[in-house]
């Protein structure tokens, strides 16, 4: 009983809270040009997110402000900048919405560009199979390689090879188009 009606208290002051903030009162609209961004009054989330979904082995990941790698965990969430690497017998899977990445063993994929309307990566070296589900008009889901990249204007299912020792990249189109720049 005292723990319901303490859970009770607590989303009370908090629901009162939310109606007092400047942000549910029209906040966004109200800001005058040049005054500061309040992060936490004006964040909005992009439509697209990413997660890490599914690891076998070791895979590790570092953001743009990490110095050293640290271990994937699941359902670490995934923003751009963010780096991935999987070692030698691992793999992982990387879902953004749509599209889901599929790492091989020593792959290393990096979020380059993450939002609304693009969602474009690095393959650095290794093995990557792309499926991509559905795609709406004006979005964007691009591949870049060390020689190249692949971006795909239908949806598929797509295999991507790179190598960091000069070799050129392999592009394998199971099922879908896209365009592949050089």
């Amino acid at each position: 009983r005292i723990w319901n009606g303490f859970r009770r208290l607590v989303a009370g002051a908090l629901a009162a809270a939310m109606l007092l903030t400047p942000a549910s009162q029209g906040a966004y609209a109200q800001r005058a040009p040049g005054q500061p961004v309040n992060p936490v009054e004006d964040f909005d989330p992009p439509a697209r997110v990413g997660r890490v979904g599914y690891i076998s082995g070791t895979v590790s990941y570092h953001t743009l402000d990490m110095e050293v790698w640290e271990r994937a965990v699941l359902n670490l969430p995934i923003k751009a900048g963010d780096t991935f690497w999987t070692e030698p017998e691992s793999r992982a899977a990387l879902p953004f919405g749509a599209a889901v990445i599929r790492m091989d063993r020593e792959t290393e994929v990096g979020v380059e560009v993450l939002d609304d309307r693009a969602a474009e990566f690095q393959l650095t070296r290794g093995t990557m199979n792309f499926r991509l589900r559905w795609l709406e008009r004006d979005e964007t889901y691009r591949v870049a390689t060390p020689d190249g990249a692949i971006e795909f204007t239908r949806p598929g299912r797509y295999h991507i090879d790179a190598y960091d020792d000069g070799r050129p990249s392999r592009y394998d189109v199971i099922e879908g188009e896209a365009e592949l720049f050089v």
